[in-house]
């Protein structure tokens, strides 16, 4: 996913993002989930101390408005419909 953000000239987004669209969507159909490739997060993983990038889940299911993070898994894919949050670069 981050190499495809980036051939596309697009960049990860802030940390602040996840929680301030999770606070302004309020009208998210249900089972909706955006996810938010984030840049200035950084988790290590457990298993191997790598550094892995944080990923911010916004969603809806059953009138219950949800903010998650995870992390992805090197050579994870993921489907085709599933929806991207990047940022535009300033200019």
């Amino acid at each position: 996913i981050s190499t495809g953000i980036k051939v596309l000239g697009f960049q990860k987004c802030p940390l602040w993002i996840g929680p301030q669209l999770r606070a302004v969507y309020t009208d998210q159909p249900d089972d909706q989930m955006l996810s938010l490739l984030n840049s200035d997060q950084k988790l290590v993983g457990s298993t191997n101390n790598q550094i892995l990038e944080n990923i911010f889940m916004v969603r809806k299911d059953e009138f219950v408005l949800k903010l998650a993070a995870t992390y992805p898994n090197n050579g994870k894919l993921y489907s085709s419909d599933r929806l991207w949050i990047v940022c535009r670069p300033c200019r």
